[in-house]
């Protein structure tokens, strides 16, 4: 779900081409507009169930949002955040109020900054990278 210019959803289903629609949808997700996160956050939150998993990617500063997740949260809904660094994209701005707040609300939160490697970023990395060749006479 985003809402720049426009208010987007991709509905859940199964499959690659969902995959692609999803990585689409954020590849051309900007952000435009004047629809606070906390808002859509609440606006939108019957669409999360126990049985669901809301990650929220944003560059937002603004330490309101993190409450709407809270509700979330005391529905059983499950939270990870992905905070845009801004002020590694040239705003002086920076995101580390909003990833204190998360912490202290236990939400599963990243930071990636402008010259990371998303791999490293986003966990360990180890998952995506292939299996050590065995020496030889293994």
């Amino acid at each position: 779900m985003s809402f720049g210019r426009k208010f987007d959803v991709e509905e859940p289903e199964r499959g690659v081409q969902q995959y692609t629609r999803i990585l689409e949808s954020l590849a051309m997700a900007r952000a435009w507009g004047d629809v606070p996160l906390g808002g859509l956050l609440t606006n939108e939150s019957r669409r999360f169930g126990r049985h669901t998993t809301v990650v929220v990617i944003t560059p937002s500063t603004d330490e309101a949002w993190v409450e709407g997740l809270g509700v979330l949260q005391q529905r059983g809904v499950k939270l990870a955040a992905i905070l845009i660094e801004p002020s590694t994209f040239g705003s002086t701005e920076s995101s580390l109020g909003v990833f204190a707040s998360l912490a202290a609300s236990d939400v599963l939160t990243y930071m990636v900054k402008r010259s990371d490697d998303l791999l490293t970023a986003l966990g360990s990395g180890a998952e995506a990278e292939a299996p050590a060749e065995p020496a030889a006479g293994q």
